[in-house]
């Protein structure tokens, strides 16, 4: 299993951070760890919890919070709860224009939930779809993946996840975050 996960990190993620990164410096391998299937709420909750500082969320979408043993409910209530201990939190999911956009729908319930809560939320430019599933704890831990933040990316589908434990690719992410933000792409 093991080298499955190290052929996975070499053939696909690596390319990928240098694709999007566009740079060709060295990744250390051992400051990545792959995360598949149900282990990804575990891994999110742990480093959820250790957060002291900030955490910034790049999401898809995000839906089922509604739920109260959603795992989506309790990835929420605890990003409110950081929010709250003083540490920073700021997301922003999809946002189209269009009225019968079901990802949009998800989106605007969860925005309104968020707000009321005191949580940094906002959509992305309505000219590009942001199809990001990053999430960066800290300034120095990032995960980065195909999973939404969903009870079924959660518990049934068949997800690939990285978590990244490196503060110069989490700044690079930090950085394109506020582009986004700031709708400069």
């Amino acid at each position: 299993m093991r080298r499955m996960n190290n052929i996975f990190i070499r053939m696909i993620i690596i390319p990928l951070m240098l694709i999007i990164f566009g740079c060709y410096q060295r990744i250390e391998i051992d400051n990545v760890r792959v995360i598949t299937g149900k282990e990804l709420y575990k891994y999110l909750e742990a480093f959820i919890s250790k957060a002291d500082k900030s955490i910034y969320i790049l999401m898809y979408y995000i839906k089922d919070h509604e739920k109260r043993n959603s795992f989506s409910h309790k990835i929420l209530k605890q990003l409110i709860g950081k929010q709250k201990s003083g540490v920073d939190v700021y997301i922003i999911v999809e946002g189209s224009d269009k009225e019968d956009d079901i990802v949009t729908g998800y989106n605007k319930k969860v925005y309104k939930y968020l707000r009321r809560r005191g949580i940094y939320i906002s959509f992305d430019s309505k000219f590009k779809i942001s199809h990001a599933k990053t999430i960066i704890i800290d300034e120095r831990y990032v995960f980065l993946g195909s999973a939404n933040i969903t009870d079924d990316a959660m518990t049934s589908n068949i997800e690939a996840n990285v978590l990244v434990n490196s503060e110069r690719i989490a700044r690079k992410l930090i950085e394109y975050f506020r582009k986004i933000e700031e709708c400069r792409l």
